[in-house]
């Protein structure tokens, strides 16, 4: 949980990996696949835009 997304999606691309466990202290609370990263950062992306949309529509 201490890993960022963009630090997670750098590992996933340097090291060429699809997925990367998700660990709290020594116990596997999960897995994150470099598609949930991507769709992450999609709806990121998303919600930027439409939050400068409304700026600009309402100045």
């Amino acid at each position: 949980p201490k890993t960022s997304v963009e630090e997670a999606m750098e590992i996933m691309t340097e090291l060429r990996f699809r997925h990367l466990p998700v660990i709290t202290g020594n116990t596997l609370c999960g897995i994150v696949s470099i598609g949930d990263l991507v769709n992450y950062r999609i709806h990121q992306s998303e919600m930027e835009a439409s939050a400068l949309k409304e700026y600009i529509a309402t100045g």
